[in-house]
């Protein structure tokens, strides 16, 4: 009862911005709609969903065993590092790289880009990255990495105990850094031989981790009971072949323990790495220099706006914690505590007041670009923890619960675009039979590892504050079958979505045809999309008139096999009444069905007649008068046919055979 008086009483002296500070740690007034303006979420037990922000959406992206290269590769399991990779320096078209941390590794590779309609991720391409090329013997165990700045992506091999030379190459197989060109889905090849290369020169260890500080110089650490952090200065910038190995020794560790922690200062220790002997030996060479021993050192990244060197160590006590220190080129200074896993922070979330301790686990680090750190946690609670740039340990806490990750799993890999609007993250290895809807409805059992994007709400899907078009309704379109609408009042422009469901065994490859020549208003529609097989994708169509005024459309959309396109046809008339939103059933007569040369259509009124072969293919078009009206079909081949009729208010849809 006392401590939760206490808490009570602490809010209630808090005033309501400074309790909307504590509540928003990262929110700047100046830039509101930033990632890292969020209110902070109470720490508790893992349950059955993701839990976010309120501020914040996600969309899924990718899963376990996902078709890649239209269904001849899938993707791999324990979804590691997932790094947006930049084309042409754009944060909306991009390769997500996605580790895949198993025994015989893997990377897949996804060609993305964002929707500029509707805000959504589309996949655009995808296959697994060769590591079967006779330069090395695979790769195993791929665990977190980093984007080189000339747009590679690096990451490390977590194997400490491998002893075989699969390939007679003199390097064992396993423990080191790799570079992956995502463009080709290629190991790297330094030597021009045509065979692939892993980095030999900065060492053989459990690498997890690593961070380019410039284009010369790199920092990675020892993700193993043998924990030490290094440095490799390369030759020549971009050349990470040939370089020097540094590895830190520092000062006493426990001078930044107890109530007035010493900031420490150390040096770095060049370690010979010239031949295969000292490259396949480096842990053993590390510790006979003497080197500071981190115990699990699980990623290095560098602050964006100091330039301070941070690494987190998985220790679950002293010296376990994030550090933080300024590199000085032979020596280091300021080395200190940033965030303690066994220190008693005070959270407020919008529930609660909190005084938590970390306990283990901070794994993978990642800055946005005002220098907020989201911690990602293996261990403990299996948070995304977060940290304000001006969070100091021990006297100005600033910590707040990102993201609250499903039963059984833990947070992976987070990356940023170059807008550093979205994240990309996975969710490895959770246990959840439990389904969850991302912000496109898309619904997914969090049982197998999952990679997702997450951005603020006003980022990801349709914004109604900042669109001018609003969702009349959902339907969903199934192969081989039809939807069909009319008579929308549009005001300003209408937007659709229309959920497409492929039933079939083969892949679905979409594309846009729009027909007709009376459009009142434009149809803007999607990109193309390859849909696979017993999986679906969402449509949004937006329908601009030319002038602001209130008009009747009528559009039909044809589904069909892998082969032939979908067909829209899109006609409009500007009308005075408000119009209404669905179609009446037309009372029509098509006969006889089926039929041979010719066949009649009678209807009450005058309407608007299409016929589509089954490849969705327009036969015809054409206006029908009010009674009976004749359609020649002599110079149709045999078959079956779709036929839509439609007045303003109402619609007819029929199959007809022609034999």
């Amino acid at each position: 009862m006392g401590k939760v008086k206490f808490i009570l009483a602490y809010v209630m002296m808090l005033s309501v911005n400074q309790l909307y500070s504590q509540l928003n740690l990262g929110c700047d007034p100046a830039d509101s709609l930033h990632f890292s303006c969020f209110p902070g979420l109470f720490s508790e037990n893992q349950g059955n969903e993701m839990v976010i922000p309120t501020t914040h959406a996600f969309q899924f992206i990718a899963q376990d065993n996902d078709p890649l290269l239209n269904g001849t590769q899938v993707m791999g399991s324990y979804f590691d590092f997932t790094c947006f990779v930049p084309i042409n320096g754009s944060s909306t078209h991009g390769y997500l790289t996605v580790n895949h941390e198993t025994t015989t590794g893997k990377m897949s590779v996804l060609e993305i880009e964002l929707d500029s309609i509707d805000n959504q991720w589309d996949i655009l391409y995808g296959q697994l990255v060769d590591f079967t090329n006779s330069g090395i013997s695979g790769t195993s165990r791929p665990c977190s990495g980093t984007l080189s700045p000339w747009g590679t992506v690096f990451f490390g091999e977590e194997v400490s105990n491998s002893t075989t030379d699969n390939n007679g190459d003199g390097y064992l197989d396993y423990g080191w850094i790799v570079e992956v060109d995502p463009q080709t889905a290629s190991v790297a090849d330094y030597e021009s031989d045509g065979l692939q290369d892993k980095v030999w020169a900065m060492g053989r260890m459990a690498h997890e981790n690593i961070v380019f500080a410039n284009d010369s110089v790199a920092y990675f650490g020892s993700d193993q009971s043998n924990g030490y952090l290094y440095k490799y200065v390369m030759a020549s910038p971009q050349n990470v072949k040939d370089g020097n190995l540094y590895v830190l020794r520092i000062g006493n560790l426990t001078q930044l323990l107890g109530t007035t922690p010493v900031p420490l200062t150390g040096s770095w220790i060049q370690i010979p790495n010239s031949s295969i002997a000292d490259r396949n030996n480096c842990i053993a060479n590390t510790i006979s220099a003497g080197a500071t021993n981190f115990y699990y050192i699980e990623d290095v990244d560098v602050d964006p706006i100091s330039g301070d060197v941070f690494f987190s160590s998985k220790y679950t006590t002293a010296p376990g914690a994030v550090y933080r220190f300024t590199d000085m080129t032979d020596s280091v200074n300021n080395f200190k505590i940033f965030v303690a896993n066994d220190y008693p922070y005070t959270i407020i979330s919008e529930t609660d007041t909190q005084t938590v301790i970390i306990d283990l686990g901070m794994d993978n680090l990642t800055f946005d670009d005002k220098g907020n750190l989201y911690m990602l946690q293996d261990g403990g609670q299996n948070h995304i923890w977060f940290a304000t740039h001006d969070h100091i340990h021990d006297s100005l806490n600033k910590i707040n619960v990102f993201l609250k990750t499903p039963a059984g799993s833990e947070p992976t890999g987070m990356t940023f675009t170059p807008d550093y609007n979205y994240a990309f993250l996975s969710i490895q290895h959770p246990t959840s039979a439990i389904t969850q809807l991302d912000e496109f409805d898309s619904t997914k059992y969090w049982n197998k590892s999952t990679a997702i994007a997450i951005s603020r709400k006003e980022l990801l899907g349709l914004d109604d504050q900042n669109h001018l078009f609003i969702v009349v309704e959902n339907d969903t379109i199934y192969n081989n079958d039809t939807i069909y609408y009319q008579n929308h009042p549009i005001n300003t422009s209408i937007g659709k979505y229309v959920n497409m469901y492929n039933s079939g065994s083969s892949f679905i490859n979409i594309t846009h045809i729009i027909e007709g020549s009376n459009q009142a208003f434009n149809l803007i529609n999607n990109p193309s999309y390859i849909i696979a097989p017993d999986s679906s994708k969402k449509m949004l169509l937006i329908l601009t008139p030319p002038t602001e005024g209130t008009y009747t459309n009528s559009y039909s959309i044809i589904s069909n096999d892998n082969i032939n396109p979908f067909v829209f046809h899109v006609s409009g008339n500007a009308i005075n009444n408000a119009g209404i939103d669905m179609l009446g059933e037309l009372d029509t007569k098509v006969f006889p069905n089926p039929s041979r040369d010719k066949f009649y259509v009678s209807t009450p009124d005058k309407c608007h007649f299409l016929c589509y072969d089954m490849s969705s293919k327009l036969i015809l078009s054409k206006e029908l008068n009010e009674g009976t009206n004749e359609i020649s079909t002599l110079k149709w081949k045999s078959g079956t046919y779709l036929i839509k009729i439609f007045s303003e208010t109402t619609s007819h849809t029929e199959r007809i055979v022609i034999y």
